[in-house]
């Protein structure tokens, strides 16, 4: 598993990801053992200013390392001019690898598809699509996921959203629109209780967090100190060994003029 944040805003479009990769069995769905530094989690497209992000049960789609077989399969591909076109040739990319048949329960594999793209209006702003084989909600409650039943990869567009106007669209690009994936369920918990507290610090002080909640370096940051976080809450806990969440943190900027510099090398 692992946890894999996108926010799109104003200022841009901000990608973090962990660096742990699990190790499970497929028939208990068990953890056997958990790699830390090896594989790259979040991935540019850089024909088309874009980026990428995955979670899940990668190793039931292929054996060969996904971060590698996603660059020859899908990036270095020459079947896309866009992002459009790119979601979809990743989506027929990703059934064709599952001779077009869903794979088993619990097997879930989403990716965060980012970049910039002209809006109604032919402004052209932040989109962002999740290409996944099956929904995963979590249960504050029962402390579980929700799990549905795995389909074929689909296109899902989550911002903007077609279920909304033009305007409602641009007010919440404004706000801003984040999606999380992956193991989310502490980070959730953790992070919903720190951001009030941090909220009420900046009611009462003249501290600011981010620095510049305009600027896109600050909501980068801001971001990747999230996973950070839940990362050192894992490292002092019971379970350090064989946390889900951990490694170190990348993370990616994408504004209108393309990626924010310095890019990190442990970024594909």
């Amino acid at each position: 598993m692992t946890l894999v944040l996108t926010e799109l805003s104003n200022a841009g479009i901000a990608m973090v990801a962990d660096s742990a990769i699990s190790e499970i069995n497929l028939a208990t769905g068990r953890v056997n053992k958990v790699n830390k530094d090896s594989w790259r989690k979040l991935l540019r497209v850089p024909s088309i200013g874009a980026a990428i992000s995955y979670w899940g049960v990668v190793g039931a789609l292929t054996r060969k390392q996904f971060d590698l077989w996603l660059k020859e399969r899908v990036i270095e591909s020459k079947n896309y001019s866009d992002i459009d076109s790119f979601v979809d040739h990743f989506v027929a990319t990703l059934n064709d690898a599952t001779s077009n048949r869903p794979l088993a329960n619990y097997q879930n594999i989403g990716v965060h598809v980012a970049g910039y793209s002209n809006w109604d209006d032919g402004e052209r702003r932040p989109v962002l699509f999740h290409v996944n084989n099956g929904d995963l909600e979590f249960d504050l409650e029962q402390y579980d996921y929700k799990k549905y039943p795995i389909r074929l990869f689909e296109k899902n567009q989550n911002f903007p959203s077609k279920n909304a106007t033009l305007e409602q669209n641009i007010r919440q690009l404004e706000v801003g629109v984040l999606l999380r994936n992956g193991h989310y369920s502490d980070y959730m918990v953790i992070w919903n209780a720190l951001e009030v507290a941090l909220k009420y610090i900046e009611t009462h002080s003249t501290l600011s967090i981010p620095s510049n909640p305009n600027d896109l370096q600050s909501r980068k940051e801001y971001l990747k100190m999230a996973i950070e976080i839940v990362i050192r809450i894992y490292d002092c806990s019971n379970q350090k060994n064989q946390s889900v969440i951990g490694g170190e943190v990348v993370s990616l900027g994408i504004g209108a003029n393309g990626y924010l510099l310095p890019i990190d090398e442990r970024i594909g």
